[in-house]
C-alpha cells in the first residue's frame, strides 16, 4: 500500500442499494439528496449528512402497515377460532359479534393495535365471577397476535425494501 493511503476512507457499498441508508454514496449521486442521506464532494472529503427524520418515518410507516395486518390476523383469530362452540359453550355470538380490532397512531409516532369487545359482560367472559372463571378471549387473542407479530412486521419490512 503507498503512503499516505494507508488511512484513506474506503468506500462501503450501502446495504440497501445505491443511496441506501447505512452506506456512503457511489460518486454519480455526490451532491444530491440520496434517499435518507445528504452527500456532497468538499475538497478535502465527502461530507454524509444522515436524515433520520425520514428513516424514522419510513419505520412508523412499515409499523403502521404491519399493524394493521395484525388488527386481521386478530380478527380473524378472534371470529374463526377463539369462538368456537367447544371453547366457549354457552356462547350467544354477542360478545364475539361486537369484538373490535383499532390501530391506531398518536402524535408522538407510537403505533397501537386495540383489541376487545363492546359486550356490557365481556369483562366477566375475561376475567371470571365468583363463580365462574374466565375463559380469556382477549388475552388469547393477543397472545396470537404477538406470536404473529415479527413475522408479520418483518413481512413489511421486505416488501418495502427494508431488509
Amino acid at each position: 500500500m503507498p503512503r499516505g493511503r494507508r488511512n484513506a476512507p474506503r468506500a462501503v457499498p450501502p446495504s440497501t442499494g445505491p443511496g441506501g441508508w447505512f452506506g456512503a454514496t457511489p460518486a454519480p449521486t455526490v451532491g444530491r439528496q440520496v434517499g435518507p442521506a445528504e452527500v456532497s464532494l468538499r475538497q478535502t472529503g465527502m461530507n454524509y449528512t444522515w436524515q433520520g427524520q425520514v428513516v424514522i418515518q419510513a419505520f412508523n410507516e412499515v409499523l403502521q402497515r404491519g399493524f394493521e395486518q395484525l388488527s386481521g390476523v386478530a380478527q380473524d383469530y378472534w371470529n374463526n377460532e377463539e369462538w368456537t362452540k367447544e371453547r366457549h359453550p354457552y356462547m350467544t355470538g354477542n360478545e364475539r359479534n361486537m369484538g373490535f380490532f383499532v390501530v391506531s397512531t398518536s402524535g408522538g409516532g407510537t403505533v397501537q393495535l386495540e383489541v376487545g369487545s363492546e359486550a356490557s359482560y365481556a369483562i366477566f367472559e375475561e376475567f371470571g365471577t365468583s363463580v365462574r372463571p374466565g375463559h380469556y378471549p382477549i388475552r388469547n387473542t393477543l397472545d396470537r397476535v404477538a406470536y404473529r407479530f415479527s413475522d408479520v412486521i418483518r413481512a413489511a419490512a421486505r416488501a418495502e425494501g427494508m431488509i
